[in-house]
């Protein structure tokens, strides 16, 4: 039960974040402003680059989130975002205030724009089960979504009981708990899994019952898979991740320009 107590340690540590501090919201500027909550107008458009979404885990953001922003400064991003939730949302509500707020600020890019989603640790689980929701319309044969999973526990944590199926509520605690299976995702949207060591990183050690949080087999269907150097640690890799974008970015299909 170990990953049940670091979930749970981690829901309570972030307070319930309450619902002023949930949604979409412009990073690149300071102080941090909501940009989409289900009625705002679209954010300012401003570099060349794709507009770059962050989704932190389950305990927010990481201690070298800073860093991270300033490193990812060099994709002369056209915004910065980040997606504020707590673990203690109902699953499919999340997962539907998630979908709908990707679409949304990616419908408000310039035509042949990109867009990334860098999502770490829980955050991965999270945009990997919303990735087959995503409905990008027109958008899919004029933008290209990007959507990198960071050191991201895909299998859950295999600890749910039965009894969750009887709740009306599903926190996503709960639901990252289980073990997980995900829907191939549309047209438009490429899948990269970023996976860690478990000598490294903790999330990733076995269950006492030896459930596999990053068993091979949790993928969403057509996702292509890297494998980070083992020394890399579960929150460094996000750093490690934002350096590769920026270092390689070929690796991963991005492009300051149109999508040809």
């Amino acid at each position: 039960m170990r990953g049940l107590g670091l979930l749970v340690s981690a829901a309570v540590a972030c307070g319930g974040c309450g619902h002023s501090g949930r949604g979409w919201f412009r990073v690149d500027r300071q102080p941090a402003a909501l940009a989409w909550q289900g009625s705002q107008a679209c954010p300012a458009v401003e570099g060349p680059g794709p507009a770059v979404m962050l989704v932190p885990g389950i305990g927010g953001d990481t201690q070298n989130n800073d860093e991270v922003k300033a490193v990812l400064n060099g994709l002369q991003p056209a915004a910065m975002f980040t997606f504020r939730w707590s673990p203690m949302e109902d699953t499919r509500a999340l997962l539907d205030r998630f979908s709908e707020g990707v679409e949304h600020l990616s419908a408000c890019l310039p035509p042949r724009r990109q867009v990334v989603v860098l999502a770490h640790s829980a955050g991965g689980v999270l945009a990997a089960l919303a990735a087959g929701d995503l409905e990008l319309g027109q958008q899919a044969r004029e933008r290209e979504l990007l959507l990198i999973t960071v050191a991201s526990p895909l299998a859950g944590h295999g600890y749910a009981s039965w009894r969750t199926a009887l709740l009306t509520h599903k926190p996503f605690v709960m639901t990252l708990g289980g073990n997980l299976t995900y829907a191939r995702a549309p047209e438009g949207v490429k899948v990269f899994h970023l996976r860690t060591h478990a000598a490294s990183d903790h999330v990733m050690r076995p269950t006492p019952g030896w459930h596999w949080p990053d068993h091979p087999d949790a993928v969403v269907p057509g996702a292509t898979e890297h494998a980070l150097p083992v020394q890399v640690g579960h929150d460094d890799a996000l750093l490690w991740a934002a350096r590769a974008l920026v270092g390689t970015p070929e690796r991963f299909g991005v492009t300051h320009t149109a999508v040809e």
